[in-house]
């Protein structure tokens, strides 16, 4: 059974990108634009309290997700999945051979 046949999200991929403009202060404005929409599979790795002052009783979660490979992906980029947005930690090439990849997320809302 091919792990495709696994895909049961949808994931919108977003990046922020320079518009040319410049803010007041001379800094450049950024957009947030869709990548990509691609299916795959978003599994929890781990949950714990952060235990921070500032982040006071929240709960900090680490996902993995599983897509066929796609070009151009960063680590400056998020998913989101059915409302939820997830920073994307890390990009590996699963199996080795470019089959599939493997993302290391971490929930953001």
């Amino acid at each position: 059974m091919s792990i495709q046949s696994r895909y049961r999200h949808t994931l919108v991929i977003h990046r922020n990108g320079a518009t040319g403009a410049v803010d007041d202060y001379g800094q450049p404005v950024v957009a947030e634009s869709t990548v990509a929409t691609v299916p795959g599979l978003v599994q929890p790795r781990k949950a714990r309290e952060v235990e921070l002052a500032s982040q006071a009783g929240a709960v900090v979660a680490d996902y993995v997700a599983y897509i066929d490979p796609l070009a151009g992906l960063l680590t400056g980029d998020w998913v989101e999945v059915g409302g939820v947005r997830y920073d994307i930690l890390s990009i590996s090439d699963a199996g080795g051979t470019g089959h599939h990849l493997e993302l290391g997320l971490r929930q953001v809302s």
